[in-house]
């Protein structure tokens, strides 16, 4: 390991644990089209912290939630092809490409078998996400032993106070090594499908398309994409509602492994748990955001010294529900367990869940 690997600046990128284990098959990372600018931005040499959230288009709720690795950038490049899980899925797509030419793991990855995502089936996908979280550094320890954490939100950023972190993060590199697998250029990456693929060191203004193998395969256990699709569309955009208006409010907004959303300022607390329902999930779906709530609210909240008080809790959903649950989502207001809803950018909620919100807003 380079002894200056972690010296001013050093940025880190955010994405679901299980893109990473894409990252690790193929030797880079992707930004979506609203990042363009931010693409442009990064240069070669730069450091970035591996930062993986916890997973979503696999379904599994404890990997991630912290840093499980360090890069170098060695180049650039851009895609049309789906490859990580999202873009399969009908998600987002992430067209603008970052190749490292040094990638370092935090985690076991002895195990991890080296081939395309699209070959594996959803138990060893989540196999891989355990791998590359062992040994995470997660915001818990960061804070316990350095009283500080970067900002996990948003796909890019730089990691201010780097130095506040450098003893933890150089404990966890002087136990990794580098990955030295065989890193044939992105113009060859058809011809290796097992392979590992690195930076082709090209400059984006004559990059070529590249071709990943296996893009249009379609992963075997995705049973509906078209609901899925609407699901984690929805589900970013009920989420995305009410990150914004708590911040506005100053609040500081993180998500967890578990939680989908924790907003903190000073002593106010706020934890969140979204869904998507319609007619035929509504009753499935209330019973597992309410039982979720409370498993989050225990790990999230219990079991962390600096977070004393329980959050205030809400449920989330893309619609009103029906008047079937109305009695029933009334009387766990009781228990401090609220229900909001967001419809055309405007978050709504029941009487008291709303006055609930507009309370923990006032500033």
């Amino acid at each position: 390991m380079r002894s200056d690997l972690l010296n001013a600046p050093v940025y880190k990128f955010s994405g679901r644990i299980e893109h990473w284990v894409t990252t690790f098959h193929q030797g880079f990372w992707g930004l979506p089209e609203s990042e363009e600018s931010k693409w442009r931005d990064i240069s070669k040499g730069d450091v970035f912290l591996f930062h993986g959230t916890g997973p979503k288009y696999v379904d599994d709720n404890d990997a991630g939630g912290g840093v499980i690795g360090v890069g170098v950038v060695g180049g650039f490049d851009e895609k049309t092809e789906d490859v990580w899980l999202e873009e399969r899925q009908g998600g987002r797509s992430y067209p603008y490409l970052i190749y490292f030419e040094e990638m370092y793991w935090f985690g076991d990855t002895r195990d991890i078998r080296d081939v395309s995502v699209s070959e594996k089936d959803e138990s060893e996908i989540i196999d891989d996400c355990y791998a590359l979280s062992e040994n995470i550094l997660s915001f818990k320890e960061m804070r316990t032993e350095t009283g500080y954490s970067f900002n996990p939100m948003g796909v890019m950023s730089e990691v201010k106070e780097i130095q506040k972190l450098r003893r933890l993060l150089n404990g966890r590199l002087e136990e990794a090594e580098e990955d030295t697998r065989e890193t044939p250029s992105a113009e060859h990456a058809s011809e290796c499908d097992t392979g590992f693929v690195t930076s082709s060191r090209r400059s984006r203004g004559d990059s070529e398309d590249l071709h990943v193998s296996g893009g249009q395969e379609e992963t075997r256990y995705v049973r509906d994409t078209e609901d899925i699709q609407r699901k984690n569309k929805a589900h970013e955009r009920i989420l995305d509602a009410l990150e914004s208006r708590v911040e506005q409010s100053g609040y500081r907004v993180s998500e967890t492994r578990r939680s989908d959303l924790i907003a903190v300022r000073g002593k106010d607390q706020l934890l969140a748990e979204a869904k998507y329902i319609h007619e035929d999930n509504e009753e499935a779906q209330i019973r597992k955001a309410i039982g979720q709530l409370f498993e989050y609210r225990y790990y999230d909240f219990r079991r962390q010294e600096e977070l004393i008080d329980d959050p205030v809790q809400f449920l989330v959903f893309n619609q009103r529900p029906s008047d079937r649950y109305a009695a029933f989502l009334q009387d766990l207001q009781n228990d401090g367990v609220y229900t909001i809803w967001v419809k055309e950018e405007m978050i709504k909620g029941l009487s008291d869940s709303a006055s609930a919100l507009a309370e923990l807003l006032r500033t």
